[in-house]
């Protein structure tokens, strides 16, 4: 069976990777201006592999984080994870009903 991409990149690509690729700025303490409310004071924190605002409350992993960056689907976003981190996932197939299903869910 065909590992579900979306564990895959959970895996290899945690929130604070992403976020630091995507140009946001982690202190030193490991935490950021939010980039989903007009935020001055650093309220996004990081850990195991997710990310979370104690401000406005946005929460998730990477594929969260880019997706609500860059809008678009969960897919598009696993798409732009796919080729910015050259993981070579086959994303051009089909998905498995099971694979399916947990896209609804996380939508």
């Amino acid at each position: 069976m065909t590992p579900d991409p979306f564990e895959v990149v959970r895996e290899q690509i945690s929130a604070l990777d992403a976020a630091r690729y995507y140009g946001l700025a982690i202190n030193q303490r490991g935490q950021a201006l939010c980039p989903f409310h007009h935020d001055h004071k650093p309220s996004m924190s990081f850990k195991g592999g997710r990310y979370r605002c104690w401000s406005c409350g946005a929460s998730g992993d990477a594929v969260d984080l880019v997706r609500g960056l860059f809008g678009g689907t969960y897919m598009d976003s696993l798409k732009r994870l796919n080729l910015d981190f050259s993981l070579n996932l086959p994303l051009g197939g089909k998905s498995t009903p099971q694979q399916r299903a947990e896209a609804q869910e996380r939508q």
